[in-house]
């Protein structure tokens, strides 16, 4: 439980320097109880998905998941810069690898959670980019606006990705990734 206080903490405070930094905004979905304590830290910034305005796109925009259509939800996912997710055993995690938009692991809870701890080591074995709830928030700003502002790192961090999947779900006869495609609205290539 306090891996997810001090996780969620870090990610939003992450993401309201990212914006800042950026002038761009961040979208930030999640289930209700994350959204609730999101706004209750009382950051600058930090707003419901309805306060978003064109004229002034920066800070943190927050949408109680689903807050996409899964027949949307793979435009929603491409057009991503970055992904942040909580575990890469997750659904999501997966989706952005086939959609080719580079990610970061920060894993919560990560303390006898399943084999959450166990899976994102070997993510992080592998050249993934994950860390745990404690780290500063500051560091994981620096991860994510290199990962924005550098083509490079990006396309090197999506490679990463993809061959970390496919060594791990890949095995002769699976039939994963084009499942996995079909229901999040992702063309495979």
């Amino acid at each position: 439980y306090q891996d997810m206080l001090s996780g969620s903490t870090t990610l939003i405070q992450a993401y309201v320097e990212l914006s800042q930094r950026t002038g761009r905004p961040v979208l930030a979905t999640g289930a209700e109880p994350f959204i609730q304590f999101a706004k209750s830290l009382g950051l600058p910034d930090v707003h419901d998905i309805h306060m978003y305005h064109r004229n002034k796109p920066q800070g943190v925009y927050l949408a109680e998941a689903p807050a996409f259509k899964q027949s949307q939800y793979g435009l929603y996912m491409r057009a991503a810069d970055i992904g942040l997710f909580r575990t890469s055993q997750t659904n999501t995690m997966a989706e952005a690898v086939l959609a080719g938009v580079p990610s970061i692991v920060l894993t919560m809870p990560a303390h006898r959670y399943m084999d959450v701890e166990r899976m994102d080591t070997e993510f992080r074995t592998r050249g993934g980019r994950q860390y745990l709830p404690h780290v500063a928030h500051d560091k994981l700003t620096d991860r994510m606006e290199l990962i924005i502002r550098d083509p490079g790192e990006a396309a090197s961090l999506v490679e990463t990705q993809d061959r970390i999947f496919r060594e791990v779900h890949g095995y002769k006869g699976s039939n994963f990734f084009s499942v996995l495609a079909h229901i999040g609205g992702i063309r495979l290539e």
